[in-house]
């Protein structure tokens, strides 16, 4: 625009005397270029670059529980914290899982009115020898102690950048409706969910654990997905057959770091008949 005045202004002083009675016609402001359209699932595509990068934490909340999350793809590490109640029993479970290129850890700590009895139990045959798998279930459940777990073989890697698989979830999405305004977005729609208990990753496990195949068939969830300054932070999900929200969160990109591997005194070894069930039907039980 200076420029354009600027040339304007020494056009007229090179006009003859005669023409110098008329003024100038001022020049015409240029167009405002216009806003483009709002791409949905251009937009989300973008705001998973920090998932690529494979450094972030996460938190996802479902209706029976939360699993509080800390990746280093780049180091291979993977640290988990799950909380669950088990079936009708007066029994919290809460497991911290910690995998470290191939090695995996799992510590466990239980509460309530049943591990009481369990514990009071023990007590009273104090100095006797325990059945290994009474002895084995209160070293486990103590919440002190730290348990190698073999790696099965087939598992997938949940070290890799998606192990949450959020990325992959969001790759089914059907439906945008949105906006843009400050670099903070809001965007709803539908995904297809149908085969989200096949996904190799955290979200795939949850969804075979938690919830019944027929109930993702054939039906769309509704979501809304929450960017902040370009980047994925929240993902609210309504799942179909009635089984609720599933809330998941996603921060701390390019920072979190999760805990390093425990000592070797730290660790104990369970037997591998006990250690079976811990594992069963999930890469990391949740």
């Amino acid at each position: 625009m200076l420029f354009r005045r600027t040339v304007a202004l020494l056009a007229s002083l090179t006009l003859p005397l005669a023409a110098c009675s008329a003024p100038a016609a001022a020049p015409r402001p240029a167009p405002s270029p216009s806003r483009p359209a709002f791409d949905g699932k251009a937009s989300i595509a973008a705001s998973l670059s920090g998932i690529d990068a494979g450094v972030y934490s996460f938190v996802l909340t479902t209706r029976s529980g939360a699993v509080n999350g800390i990746l280093d793809a780049p180091g291979r590490s993977l640290e988990t914290t799950s909380r669950r109640q088990i079936g009708d029993l007066d029994l919290e479970v809460t497991s911290r899982m910690l995998i470290i290129g191939d090695q995996q850890y799992l510590k466990v700590a239980a509460r309530g009115a049943d591990w009481d009895e369990l514990l009071e139990n023990i007590a009273k045959h104090r100095g006797e020898k325990l059945p290994e798998d009474v002895r084995e279930t209160s070293e486990l459940l103590g919440g002190e102690n730290w348990v190698s777990v073999p790696k099965k073989p087939g598992v997938p890697d949940l070290t890799r950048p998606d192990a949450l698989g959020l990325k992959a979830l969001l790759s089914h999405v059907e439906t945008t409706r949105g906006s843009s305004e400050a670099g903070n977005n809001r965007i709803a729609g539908t995904l297809d969910v149908s085969r989200l208990d096949k996904s190799p990753d955290l979200l795939g496990s949850m969804a075979k654990l938690s919830l019944p195949a027929k109930a993702l068939a054939g039906k769309p969830a509704p979501y809304a997905a929450y960017l902040t300054h370009g980047r994925l932070t929240m993902l609210d999900l309504t799942m179909p057959g009635g089984a609720g929200h599933w809330l998941i969160e996603v921060n701390d990109y390019g920072t979190a770091r999760p805990a390093p591997a425990p000592l070797a005194s730290q660790v104990k070894k369970l037997s591998p008949d006990y250690l079976e069930p811990l594992t069963e039907g999930s890469p990391v039980r949740v």
